[in-house]
């Protein structure tokens, strides 16, 4: 199972490597943005993100994940993967 710092460098590439946010892994960090001031996701990105995360960690998100404080910054993103991937 990967820990907190995996699923972080998971998450980071994932971003720079196959979302539209013309950036570079090195240039995102835990507490970069997803939306409005980071990344500028849209909710297609978003979208394409969780999809990528699910598959990526063999997991689903529920309905009660999709919270604004879960997709705030890469950290807590981060946070929410580790909880279904790792309980």
């Amino acid at each position: 199972m990967p820990n907190q710092s995996e699923i972080l460098q998971k998450i980071q590439d994932i971003a720079s490597q196959r979302l539209d946010c013309r950036c570079e892994t090195r240039d995102i960090g835990p507490d970069t943005l997803l939306f409005k001031g980071g990344l500028e996701l849209d909710s297609f990105s978003i979208v394409e993100l969780i999809a990528h995360l699910e598959v990526e960690f063999s997991f689903e998100f529920r309905e009660s994940d999709f919270r604004e404080e879960y997709f705030r910054t890469i950290a807590a993103l981060g946070r929410l993967v580790n909880s279904h991937v790792n309980g």
